[in-house]
């Protein structure tokens, strides 16, 4: 793993993401903050060569990216062991910040890009993170579909594409409904516990435009509000959850 040394600055913003976590029910052991720091440490390096992340928001990446990454873990819970397929997950948002505050997830995180998926790679090999994976590849071709399909219990995306879009690809790559997946993962009942097969999709401001006038046949869709304690001063307190579960 990376030694870890942060500027007074983004030491404080740490802190504040590790407390609001702690304030949220979201307990992070010790090995996992270390991780996430080396993480953080590690995307903020690799950002200098190849644009993984805003470079506007390189400097919030605490409160803008790792919080708002795994703050839906604050309002759901995942089925022990779930599959999980980060869409265009470009610096690996959320899906490695997921993989590492939740580690029974299994994570694939995908990317049209390769230059990112070459980046992702080496940051889950500095960051010694066993439970993500990496493919290039864009979701929707045949090939990655006729590989995949099926594989998943979740799909999640964050700053991607059009919701109809993601609806339409990630639904051949879920698996079909289970009947009594586990939920003993994490040790709250603050949380709702979450049925897969299920796309979340990470949204801000007005979906107006977004959400299909007509739902889908046998297709449910939800919009979450992502407010948690801190929220307004992280800058979060406006971010919105799209759950679209598939009932087949």
């Amino acid at each position: 793993m990376l030694h870890v040394e942060l500027s007074s600055e983004s030491s404080g913003e740490r802190e504040r993401v590790f407390s609001i976590c702690e304030r949220n029910a979201i307990a992070l052991s010790g090995s996992q903050k270390l991780t996430l720091e080396a993480y953080v440490e590690s995307l903020t390096n690799w950002n200098t060569r190849i644009n993984l992340v805003s470079r506007i928001d390189i400097s919030k990446v605490w409160s803008r990216h790792i919080l708002h990454s795994i703050c839906p873990l604050m309002k759901l819970t995942l089925p022990v062991g779930s599959a999980v397929l980060d869409i265009g997950s470009g610096g690996g948002l959320p899906g490695i910040a997921l993989a590492i505050v939740r580690e029974d997830l299994k994570v694939i995180l995908v990317d049209s890009v390769r230059k990112k998926t070459e980046a992702l790679e080496q940051i889950i090999a500095e960051v010694g993170i066993g439970n993500a994976s990496v493919i290039h590849s864009r979701i929707e071709e045949p090939a990655f579909v006729s590989v995949h399909r099926n594989r998943f219990d979740f799909a999640v995306a964050r700053a991607v594409t059009h919701l109809s879009k993601l609806i339409v690809w990630s639904k051949p790559l879920l698996r079909p409904r289970l009947q009594e997946p586990s939920y003993t993962f994490p040790p709250t009942n603050e949380t709702r516990r979450i049925v897969p097969p299920a796309l979340l999709v990470y949204k801000g401001g007005n979906l107006t435009r977004e959400l299909p006038r007509q739902t889908p046949e046998k297709t449910r869709i939800e919009v979450m509000d992502l407010g948690f304690v801190g929220s307004e001063e992280s800058g979060l307190e406006e971010k919105k959850l799209v759950i679209v579960q598939y009932e087949e």
